[in-house]
């Protein structure tokens, strides 16, 4: 299902890549969590980073967005399909 959290379009697999940034997670292990690989994981990360308006890192400005968002992030997983 996809969403949106500030003006951001969020697809599934994105919102499930977000929750596993916000546990500090490695690629290596997003991608042993989802069931792909280390390298789509970070490239799901880079693609997420595409939507965010920064200057940082990749997974550093993923991690920054999704924890000023995390109540919004939270609220989605929350509401029934």
């Amino acid at each position: 299902m996809n969403a949106e959290i500030d003006g951001v379009k969020l697809t599934g697999r994105e919102r499930d890549v977000l929750g596993c940034v916000l546990r500090l997670e490695s690629y290596k292990a997003i991608g042993r969590r989802l069931g792909i690989s280390g390298r789509t994981a970070e490239v799901h990360v880079a693609n997420l980073a595409r939507k965010i308006p920064g200057e940082e890192p990749a997974y550093k400005r993923v991690l920054a967005w999704a924890m000023r968002h995390t109540t919004a992030l939270v609220h989605m997983e929350l509401q029934p399909a």
